[in-house]
């Protein structure tokens, strides 16, 4: 039989049942260590549900092919938080601006296990989990104005968890939601200004939140907190307001040892594959530098002998 270990169950904590490969994969590579060589450090990965809207996130202000293809969704350059010394601006929402779940590693059960073993192990770990937790409510992530939603409330918790020294070395989270048919998500067929308003807002809050709470406890520079999307959209709006399912996309990295600034080349408008953007950055090769440089772990075993790299954090 394969015991629970408390370390094993810590490090699983955030992760649900239907997290990506990449983050279930990178969890059991960072566990797979021994404990001398744990340097602290943590990652957050953080879905943004529903397959975003690069264009309409990071916005090319200068490219009249952007406003020509966009002429009712797209953001005015007055508008945008420009980044300076680039041709390109932030969507404001931003700035004004979780479904995470506890779940344990497979248990796979040997020939002999018996089944008051397993039940025995499990609810060990679950005990030693349900006291962690308990020394997590002595964080202080109430005094940094997460949202009051489940997503800020979620990384307020994950932040809570960071600051009391809880083992666990990857989280998952993710903002957006398919509950209702009138819950906004990322997937923005119809509305998407409205629906980027709404969830632009929270992140934004959600982020600056998270931050300023790492921030304050000494935590930031241990934590790398990486954003991703399902997919990306079509350059041309449709006729609801909206954007269609597409390809290459953006992503947001934060954390106190992080190359801040515009990281690799913006998409050409230029060069539309099938109606959307050509990717300049192959994503498997900035998971690589999140392996390789941040938690020490051998990218190849996860993604590959082939992967290349992608430098985002100042290791």
């Amino acid at each position: 039989m394969s015991p629970i270990s408390r370390r094993d169950l810590l490090t699983w904590f955030a992760l649900t049942p239907t997290v990506p490969f990449f983050v279930r994969r990178s969890a059991l590579a960072a566990t797979a260590g021994s404990e001398s060589s744990h340097d602290g450090r943590v990652v957050v990965v953080l879905r943004l549900r529903g397959g975003n809207d690069g264009l309409n996130t990071v916005v090319p202000v200068r490219d009249d092919r952007y406003y020509r293809a966009r002429p009712t969704i797209a953001i005015p350059a007055r508008q945008t938080l420009r980044i300076d010394g680039s041709d390109l601006g932030l969507n404001p929402e931003l700035l004004l601006g979780m479904d995470t779940a506890a779940t344990v590693a497979d248990t796979a059960r040997g020939p002999h296990a018996s089944r008051l073993d397993y039940l025995r192990q499990v609810d060990n770990g679950l005990a030693h989990a349900a006291r962690q937790l308990r020394r997590a409510r002595a964080g202080t992530g109430g005094d940094f104005g997460y949202p009051d939603t489940a997503f800020g409330q979620s990384l307020r918790w994950i932040g809570d968890m960071i600051e009391t020294g809880c083992p666990t070395r990857v989280y998952y989270a993710s903002i957006g939601s398919f509950d209702t048919p009138a819950a906004a998500s990322f997937d923005t067929h119809v509305d998407q200004l409205a629906k980027h308003r709404i969830l632009f807002t929270e992140l934004g809050r959600g982020l600056r939140a998270f931050a300023r709470h790492l921030r304050r406890t000494g935590q930031l520079d241990r934590v790398l907190l990486l954003t991703f999307s399902d997919f990306g959209r079509l350059v041309a709006e449709n006729r609801s307001g909206g954007t269609e399912h597409g390809d290459a996309g953006v992503l947001f990295v934060m954390g106190g040892r992080v190359r801040a600034g515009l990281l690799g080349e913006p998409a050409d408008l230029g060069k539309v594959t099938r109606g959307g953007l050509d990717a300049t950055v192959d994503f498997r090769d900035v998971y690589a530098d999140v392996l390789r440089h941040w938690l020490g772990i051998d990218p190849a075993g996860i993604l590959g002998n082939e992967v290349g790299s992608f430098p985002i954090v100042n290791a």
